[in-house]
């Protein structure tokens, strides 16, 4: 596994960062999920259901990034506490 250390030069001013990365959660509504909104169930319930069918939650999209040499695992941790 290689992980990667921002680095500064001319074209980022230093920074090692230029441009910008989308890190959010993503979850697909299944019918299960559905009926837990509808009959308005605890965010724990929505949450534990979400998490079995496969949301990627924001931490693991940004330590997805810093493996994909995306980003550096400094900013990935920053961004998604």
């Amino acid at each position: 596994m290689t992980l990667f250390r921002s680095a500064g030069c001319a074209s980022c001013s230093n920074t090692g960062y230029k441009g910008r990365l989308l890190v959010c959660e993503t979850m697909e509504i299944s019918d299960r999920l559905r009926q837990a909104i509808l009959r308005c169930a605890s965010r724990e319930e929505i949450w534990k259901i979400a998490a079995e069918e496969g949301m990627e939650t924001l931490r693991r999209c940004a330590l997805r990034s810093a493996l994909e040499g995306l980003t550096s695992l400094e900013e990935s941790l920053k961004v998604s506490l």
